[in-house]
């Protein structure tokens, strides 16, 4: 999605997710929150920002595995990410402020 994301790029983030793998045998078991939630922890400690990730949204349909790199909106809508705006047919650029923790 890249000329998309390039034709109003949102701020640049201090730090970007960019894949969170996890097997196909082993998914549906919350390992990318638990991934996530990981990284999540390690940004903050190092001094937090802006995290940014792009992300594809399930509701209503079943998405194919190789476009879930990051795992799906709605779990990052849950870890406190925030949908920035469409660049693709169910792809959002997301982002999260993360408070730098000690």
């Amino acid at each position: 999605h890249r000329r998309a994301y390039e034709k109003e790029p949102p701020p640049l983030p201090d730090w970007r997710l960019t894949c969170v793998y996890v097997d196909p045998k082993h998914r549906g078991q919350g390992l990318a929150r638990v991934a996530l939630t990981g990284a999540l922890d390690l940004m903050a400690a190092a001094g937090g920002g802006l995290v940014e990730a792009i992300s594809e949204t399930t509701d209503g349909r079943v998405a194919q595995g190789r476009f879930l790199f990051t795992a799906t909106a709605e779990v990052l809508e849950e870890l406190g990410f925030s949908r920035i705006r469409q660049v693709g047919k169910h792809a959002w650029i997301m982002s999260r402020v993360l408070p730098a923790r000690q």
